[in-house]
């Protein structure tokens, strides 16, 4: 699911030709979590596509182009461990991940 997330951060900053390609990972130990937050420098999330993202039905629209098993699955992945996902904000993209230290 990492790798996956990492992956359509890599995709998207390679897609936005006004910016350097950037990607970064920052780590972080909150209560009894550890916290992903990912960004990227692509050209964001459209407001509008917000509420869809981890809905199965949203799709980067890349003209096809697919990098992987979506969001609505890692979402689904990281919750079954009682994991959390959310997009954060756009400039830069950045979704947060939250992985339980103990897991059940």
């Amino acid at each position: 699911v990492i790798f996956h997330l990492l992956q359509n951060a890599a995709f998207a900053s390679l897609k936005n030709d006004s910016k350097k390609p950037q990607v970064c990972l920052k780590v972080s130990k909150i209560n009894e979590f550890l916290i992903l937050n990912i960004e990227d420098s692509g050209v964001g999330v459209p407001e509008d596509k917000i509420p869809a993202l981890f809905s199965g039905l949203f799709h980067s629209n890349y003209k096809g182009e697919s990098v992987g098993i979506g969001l609505n699955t890692c979402k689904r992945i990281i919750e079954s461990i009682g994991g959390t996902i959310r997009f954060v904000k756009n400039e830069p993209t950045t979704f947060e991940v939250g992985i339980p230290l103990k897991l059940n």
